[in-house]
């Protein structure tokens, strides 16, 4: 009788540990599973777009990194994001011939310009951009800073090997970019027109160590 005893005792001990030792993997189950129907956080965007500029059937943005991190050691590299985003806002497809129309612009905060070149064709690709109607299209250029031998920190394109520059050392700083497309080759059946984007504010700050 009290070998009966001890195994009902010991039978209920077992039964209560069971459910207590799956409660909480039951309560992590379900706030899993709430977590789904809840919206994600959300996240700081490295990229920053311009107010659109409407010409020809077409909005035109640049799309950039809100900082820019100037790289700590000689021949290091470091991201420099510059693109242009073109929207077709027509009901027809739009062709654009980036190569040797597309400007880059940078100024200092206090408006001093920087730098106001071409994009050389081959940093481009040779195929012309086409948009369909309603869609939108990004252009991404092949910008970097390198820290050069000589301790500057340049920005500049690179293809693949080699560089082209664009400005002189860039200290930390703000700095205002845009980017200006023109095209007035009415034979090459492309988009017609030139449009100046509005500018993005762009933070350099100096390397981490």
């Amino acid at each position: 009788m009290m070998l009966m005893k001890k195994l009902t005792s010991l039978a209920a001990a077992l039964v209560l540990a069971c459910w207590l030792g799956s409660a909480p993997a039951w309560v992590f189950a379900q706030t899993k599973s709430e977590s789904k129907t809840q919206p994600a956080p959300k996240q700081d965007d490295a990229k920053q777009h311009s107010k659109s500029v409407s010409a020809g059937g077409a909005d035109f943005e640049v799309v950039a990194g809100r900082v820019w991190q100037r790289p700590p050691e000689i021949y290091d590299e470091a991201d420099a994001t510059i693109g242009l985003r073109i929207t077709n806002r027509g009901d027809k497809e739009l062709t654009f011939h980036l190569s040797d129309a597309l400007k880059v612009s940078l100024k200092s905060a206090d408006g001093k310009e920087l730098v106001h070149a071409g994009v050389p064709k081959m940093f481009l690709a040779d195929k012309p951009v086409r948009v369909p109607a309603g869609k939108s299209e990004t252009v991404t250029l092949p910008t970097h800073l390198s820290h050069t031998r000589i301790s500057a920190v340049c920005l500049g394109f690179k293809p693949g090997s080699g560089y082209y520059w664009l400005t002189h050392d860039l200290p930390p700083g703000k700095y205002r970019l845009s980017l200006h497309y023109e095209n007035q080759q009415k034979d090459n059946g492309c988009w017609l027109g030139k449009v100046q984007t509005d500018t993005v504010e762009i933070e350099v700050k100096a390397a981490k160590r």
